[in-house]
């Protein structure tokens, strides 16, 4: 069974380094590998998926 973080933002523009660095830090604290950084503030949704 696979585990995920998801984090889930609404930010018009990109998405700011403080979210990235912080789903990083979940992942590092919770042993996890994968995690998926969700924006849905813009016109299309945005995702970035990042792995330790």
């Amino acid at each position: 069974m696979a585990k995920v973080i998801v984090k889930v933002k609404s930010l018009t523009g990109n998405i700011l380094d403080v979210f990235k660095y912080q789903l990083l830090s979940y992942l590092k604290v919770s042993g996890l590998h994968v995690g998926l950084l969700v924006n849905f503030g813009n016109k299309s949704c945005q995702i970035k998926r990042f792995m330790l």
